[in-house]
């Protein structure tokens, strides 16, 4: 009789040790997933950071949405009538490739990207970044070097941002197309 009771009392602490097991799992998996979201926040609040309060972001933001006539043969040459438009419009389309970049890797949730979708899109379809795209795209081809914002170019194509004809030597996107590059 002794050795039932034994028994069952280990048998009872093997099945307490393994229900306090499952509890730790289940409260570990919990804390990691909140600390996920926690990441997740952080890195959204860091990416709106960057489209506030960077001084190049914003000027691109704003001659993309507001459509200035940036793009022009003087954006490439040494007088830079568009004085530090090249590095604005550089800086904020290589910024915007990265966080296309982070949804394309699944980092950014749908629902989160969502949040810049509007800026982005704006950003492409300004007749400006076509025109500069068009060029980039058409010379680094030519050349047998990236493109040097491979994430963005990659949404706007899967997206229909592009204007038909793009990836055509032979297209110019609008009626000014500056191709000296």
């Amino acid at each position: 009789m002794n050795c039932n009771y034994m028994e069952i009392a280990s048998f009872g602490l093997k099945g307490l040790t393994f229900i306090a097991t499952a509890i730790g799992v289940v409260l570990g998996l919990v804390q990691w997933m909140k600390n996920g979201a926690l990441k997740r926040a952080e890195l959204i609040d860091g990416i709106f950071e960057k489209f506030r309060t960077d001084d190049n972001v914003r000027k691109a933001v704003y001659l993309f949405d507001y459509n200035q006539d940036w793009y022009t043969e003087e954006f490439h040459g040494k007088s830079r009538r568009n004085k530090g438009a090249e590095d604005s419009v550089d800086i904020g389309l290589t910024y915007f490739s990265y966080v296309c970049y982070l949804y394309q890797t699944n980092i950014l949730r749908d629902e989160d990207f969502e949040l810049f979708k509007y800026t982005i899109d704006r950003a492409v379809v300004n007749r400006g970044v076509q025109d500069y795209f068009y060029n980039l795209y058409h010379f680094s081809t030519r050349q047998g070097i990236p493109f040097p914002f491979p994430a963005l170019l990659k949404y706007a194509e899967q997206n229909g941002l592009l204007t038909n004809g793009f990836f055509s030597i032979k297209f110019s996107p609008s009626s000014f197309i500056y191709s000296r590059i």
